[in-house]
């Protein structure tokens, strides 16, 4: 009977013990679980290259074991800086989404520029036609070809004269990418010794884009210079 009532005693001891522990455990769970943090996320969808300012960023809570490092808690520490890529609405901005701070000398055409990496690319603005700009849905970020088509000896000649060209930015009115003109002005990262080359372009016939895929990588575009390109148009297939 002893035995008995010891063994039963010693059932309720490890019981007790048991479910302290599971209460413990329990809590701890339910604590972390409950436990959130900081994180800086765009308050609304950004195009690249835009200098973020408060209204563009907010403050959302995110549990703690879902807390990318490196992540921004406030709102000063992202204001200024310049969008390398586009975000979507609720999606945390980190380190590699962001240029320098752009300032009144340094803006946010020369931040993208910079970010770039390749000291001898230009900003150069150029007009296009809705037919000749994919109807003026083009943005920045995109990546585009670049067709010339120049009269020569009477006859116009086509060709591709720049590949993967990164477009920093586009403007037009409030009912979309066209001005009142029906025209779209597309700033470009082209290469210093190519910009010569896309006015004369330009000048001399007209230039038409075509929008590559994402996830392309930038290339070296060929150049073709004016007395090249003539010489070049003396082998190709007139357009007629």
């Amino acid at each position: 009977m002893r035995q008995t009532r010891r063994q039963a005693r010693l059932f309720l001891f490890l019981s007790i013990i048991l479910a302290a522990i599971a209460f413990l455990l329990g809590a701890q769970f339910l604590s972390q679980a409950e436990a959130t943090g900081p994180v800086i996320v765009a308050a609304k969808d950004l195009a690249p290259y835009t200098v973020l300012t408060s209204s563009d960023v907010t403050v959302a809570q995110w549990p703690v074991n879902a807390l990318p490092p490196n992540r921004y808690s406030r709102p000063e520490e992202v204001v200024g800086k310049t969008l390398l890529g586009p975000l979507a609405q609720g999606q945390a901005i980190m380190p590699q989404n962001l240029g320098e701070t752009a300032s009144q000398k340094t803006g946010p055409l020369a931040t993208a520029l910079t970010e770039l990496k390749e000291p001898r690319m230009r900003a150069l603005t150029l007009s296009f036609s809705a037919a000749d700009a994919l109807g003026g849905q083009i943005r920045p970020g995109d990546r585009v070809d670049i067709i010339a088509t120049i009269p020569f000896e009477n006859e116009p000649v086509t060709r591709t004269i720049l590949e993967q060209v990164l477009v920093l930015r586009t403007s037009g009115g409030e009912g979309g990418f066209l001005d009142s003109g029906g025209n779209v002005q597309i700033t470009l990262a082209v290469p210093a010794e190519a910009a010569q080359y896309l006015v004369f372009a330009q000048q001399q016939g007209k230039l038409v884009l075509m929008l590559n895929p994402y996830q392309t990588e930038m290339i070296r575009p060929r150049i073709v210079n004016p007395e090249r390109m003539r010489q070049a148009m003396e082998t190709e297939v007139p357009v007629r």
